[in-house]
């Protein structure tokens, strides 16, 4: 072998690990946000969950309390239970979070809440 043939067989070989050094950088990073991107996909599940089960718990909550009046023959009252129970659905739009702000006060028939239905998932 020449010496220009050897310095050009060492340019090509330096080049070629530069560029093997590079993909395997490159593939490692791929892998770390694919691993991410899978992480936030069952974080999304999980959330999506939790906001259904609040939804179910929110609804179920207002039924109990629709019924307790119909019982007591306060047919007068149920207009307000339905209108408060629209605005605390609207309160949790689908695909959000609950707001502590939004649910605080009263509810609308008279009955300070105690206890917000969002405690329990932090």
């Amino acid at each position: 072998m020449t010496d220009w043939s050897s310095a050009l067989f060492d340019t090509l070989s330096k080049r070629a690990a530069r560029w093997q050094h590079a993909a395997a950088e490159r593939d490692k990073e791929v892998n770390v946000l694919e691993d991410r991107h899978e992480q936030l996909l069952l974080r999304n599940a999980q959330l999506g969950q939790q906001n259904n089960a609040l939804r179910q718990r929110l609804v179920s909550a207002a039924a109990r309390k629709i019924h307790r009046i119909l019982e007591l023959g306060r047919k007068s009252r149920v207009e307000v239970a339905l209108e408060v129970w629209k605005h605390k659905l609207r309160q949790i739009p689908p695909g959000s979070g609950c707001s502590e702000a939004s649910a605080a006060g009263r509810d609308g028939v008279g009955n300070t809440r105690s206890s917000h239905v969002c405690n329990a998932v932090a």
